[in-house]
């Protein structure tokens, strides 16, 4: 509380908005929280948001081989303001990540090797369930049409199919199974 005070003092003359941002223990009563809010506050909306989407992109891995993202241009109608481009991303599974999710769920581990097949539908209520992603279904509190779900679904199992690692004779759901495209080779057996 003492350094959010000193700091508060130290800022009154020239940042007259943070040093009352610092005071504030009404909206904010945690110092530590007051102190990173006039700090965000100083640097700016612009290099503020410039930098949380600089940490997203890198998060995700932007445009990048293994990455999980990727990040376009549009043009956008704005109300009041005309057209403007706009950065939009993506959540777009790059040959490798999905190579990645489907091996690690379809090899088996230990000294046994070998792979079990899992069912399609199993795969995407892993994605859903362990990792947030929701293929086929509306994220929770989003209404997404139904074309556009199916569409969404459709085109993971065209990839799928596409790297090998999806396999079935016709298009009934049960008969959809994932398999690797390799086996790692065993122990001693080289």
């Amino acid at each position: 509380e003492r350094h959010a005070q000193r700091l508060a003092e130290a800022f009154e003359d020239d940042y007259a908005d943070a040093a009352k941002i610092l005071r504030n223990d009404r909206n904010q009563p945690n110092p530590v929280w007051r102190m990173a809010e006039a700090l965000t506050f100083l640097q700016g909306k612009n290099n503020t948001q410039a930098n949380f989407l600089s940490m997203v992109d890198s998060s995700l891995l932007i445009n990048r081989p293994n990455g999980i993202a990727s990040k376009r241009k549009v043009l956008r109608t704005v109300a009041g303001a005309g057209r403007k481009m706009r950065e939009v991303r993506s959540i777009v599974f790059t040959d490798a990540v999905l190579d990645h999710l489907v091996h690690l769920h379809v090899l088996r581990t230990g000294r046994a090797g070998g792979y079990r097949p899992l069912a399609y539908s199993e795969f995407l209520r892993i994605l859903h369930d362990r990792y947030g992603f929701c293929i086929g279904v509306a994220p929770p509190g989003l209404t997404v049409s139904n074309d556009l779900l199916r569409e969404n679904r459709t085109i993971l199992e065209r990839r799928l199919r596409d790297l090998g690692l999806l396999v079935g004779v016709n298009d009934a759901e049960s008969m959809k199974h994932l398999r690797p495209r390799f086996e790692p080779t065993r122990e001693g057996s080289a």
